[in-house]
């Protein structure tokens, strides 16, 4: 994907992630948006928040399964 690609994708992340606010994998979607089109600090922000949303997810499956 070029950056133009990734330019107009980021919007859509962006509104996917304030929909889906703990979904992991949009949180990176719109990491890597943001790192392709050289917004650093904005992409670091959102692969962070994929990392958090991730463990929470982990810990939430682990609870309910144990044994998982």
């Amino acid at each position: 994907a070029g950056k133009g690609d990734w330019a107009r994708a980021e919007p859509a992340y962006a509104r996917y992630t304030e929909l889906r606010p703990t979904d992991a994998d949009g949180w990176h979607r719109l990491g890597a948006a943001r790192f392709y089109t050289e917004r650093y600090s904005a992409a670091v922000g959102a692969f962070r928040r994929a990392g958090r949303e991730a463990r929470e997810a982990r810990h939430q499956t682990e609870a309910l399964n144990p044994a998982a």
